[in-house]
């Protein structure tokens, strides 16, 4: 009987066995809800043109047992085996040093052990690139607590960078709208790591873009586009920055920007188009997770900035605007009985905030935001018919 590599060497060399290529990566934080019941695309590879992911991971666990297979499939034609397997080699590695429900007799690898592991494999041309580093922070979360600081400093040892570095690069890619974080683990435990975080956290939405423009370009027929009104993250991240940070925290007050933006463009979407579809479930969930977000910061007095004011102008919402006005930040800042009528909300916060103090402002620094957002009020122009009628019952309040 022929060993295991044997067989698979003559499938590569006989039959020509090599596999198809990897399926790209794609948003999932958007396309996570284009079907409640999506068929499993994994099943016939051959009709899309990509490798199944189990297949793959089948592919990278023969790679790691006999790493002598890359060389057989180079001299057989198939020079892209390391590029194609990269991410699913290294990852099947960390499951094996790691793995999920370890024996009795399984000891705990030390940081020697970590790096002489990736170092092999480095040596074979794989690479640790920047987004491996994000999944791997996700892939190994629930673990990271007892095994982060070895993880990190691996991969800082086989990257030649620093462990603050390497905290940088995880910070970046677990923020990245691109991924849809269900657990707050792994971004929890990078923020409690890194020197400094909210400007970490800050430089990361300054390089992903993360605010939506006050002017929102329209598309080809003349309507605001849909992407400028769905949210950039998971609900995971607005909460779990919600609690760590507070309301008053730089990080925080940027969300609320984006999160408002997007909340009114979606309504002037909605008033803009009334032949908009109502059946899709992608914009639905999405949708219901951004109001759900929006009346969350809100109920917990996350400050609004009067640059909004312009965009706040244009909004159709009798909603947005009394969360503005009436039930939230407005009354607290100007000292009026707010109605605490926020929209009701299936999100809660799940995380404990009470220890956060609000930052306490100075007389001065109060005075002056009042000033700005009269300021903004008066400074005329254009504005919807909610926004005009919801103005002059503020006024009233303010007593002009």
């Amino acid at each position: 009987m022929l060993e295991p590599d044997n067989v698979i060497e003559m499938l590569i060399i006989r039959y020509k066995f090599a596999p198809l290529p990897p399926r790209p990566k794609v948003r999932n934080h958007i396309s996570k809800n284009l079907d409640p019941n999506p068929s499993n695309i994994d099943d016939d590879p051959s009709a899309v043109g990509y490798e199944s992911v189990c297949n793959l991971n089948v592919i990278a666990r023969a790679i790691l047992v006999f790493p002598e297979l890359l060389n057989v499939w180079r001299q057989n034609g198939y020079h892209e085996v390391v590029e194609d397997t990269n991410d699913y080699v290294i990852r099947g590695l960390l499951q094996i040093l790691y793995p999920t429900d370890p024996p009795v007799d399984w000891v705990k690898p030390d940081l020697g052990q970590v790096v002489t592991k990736l170092s092999d494999l480095q040596s074979h041309g794989y690479e640790v690139t920047d987004d491996l580093l994000g999944d791997v922070m996700i892939l190994l979360e629930q673990k990271l607590d007892d095994i982060g600081d070895v993880l990190v400093n691996a991969f800082a040892v086989v990257c030649h960078k620093t462990e603050q570095d390497t905290l940088s690069i995880c910070l970046r890619e677990l923020l990245n709208p691109a991924r849809d974080l269900k657990l707050d683990h792994s971004l929890d435990f990078v923020i409690n790591a890194i020197d400094d975080p909210e400007e970490e956290i800050l430089a990361a939405f300054d390089e992903y873009d993360i605010e939506n423009p006050i002017e929102a370009d329209l598309d080809s027929n003349g309507s605001i586009s849909e992407d400028y009104t769905i949210h950039k993250y998971s609900p995971v991240v607005y909460e779990h920055l919600l609690a760590k940070f507070g309301a008053d925290s730089r990080v925080v007050r940027y969300l609320m920007n984006e999160i408002t933006t997007t909340r009114i463009q979606k309504a002037r979407l909605r008033a803009s188009n009334r032949t908009l579809p109502q059946s899709s479930a992608r914009i639905d969930n999405l949708w219901k997770e951004l109001d759900d977000i929006f009346c969350l910061y809100c109920k917990e007095k996350v400050p609004w900035e009067p640059q909004l004011v312009p965009l706040l102008r244009t909004c159709p919402s009798k909603r947005v605007i009394k969360c503005l006005f009436f039930d939230g930040y407005l009354p607290e800042l100007f000292g009026f009985q707010a109605n605490n009528r926020l929209p009701r909300t299936t999100t809660t916060l799940r995380f404990n905030i009470a220890s956060l103090s609000r930052r306490h402002r100075t007389n001065g620094e109060v005075e002056d935001e009042k000033t700005e957002w009269r300021t903004r009020f008066n400074a005329g122009g254009a504005m919807t018919a909610v926004f005009e009628k919801q103005l002059e019952k503020l006024r009233v309040h303010l007593g002009r």
